[in-house]
């Protein structure tokens, strides 16, 4: 197996960069209906509900840990996540290296939020996780 060269895990960073962006994108895209005839261009409405809908995301990188491993990338992953987000008009809560209480309460906010906003509700962590 190959070391992890800096052009390795550059290349692994863009690389999950990616794949969450195109989840994103088949999230927010409109699902393809299976149809024989062409399909014709769809006229959006103004009350149309999944593209009006707010947009709220949750973002947290921790890559800064007390007792595991370091990362190198967690925290920025998360605030590239947050600057792509804001651009496709998602309302953004995010926070890097946090702890564990500032996790919970970020949580309890986005939760609490989304369910006042009654929107569309995307999360992403970047850091260790752990079951127990």
């Amino acid at each position: 197996m190959d070391d992890l060269t800096g052009k390795n895990i550059f290349r692994l960073r863009i690389s999950s960069l990616l794949i969450s962006l195109s989840l994103i994108f088949s999230i927010l895209s409109p699902p393809a209906a299976a149809q024989t005839e062409p399909e014709k261009p769809r006229q959006i409405a103004a009350d149309d509900k999944p593209l009006n809908q707010k947009r709220l995301a949750l973002v947290i990188g921790n890559s800064d840990y007390k007792y595991a491993v370091k990362l190198s990338n967690a925290a920025n992953d998360a605030i590239d996540m947050t600057a792509v987000l804001t651009k496709l008009g998602f309302e953004v809560i995010s926070g890097v290296n946090q702890t564990k209480e500032q996790m919970k309460q970020s949580i309890r906010d986005f939760g609490d939020r989304l369910s006042q906003q009654q929107g569309i509700g995307l999360v992403f962590y970047a850091g260790h996780g752990v079951q127990s």
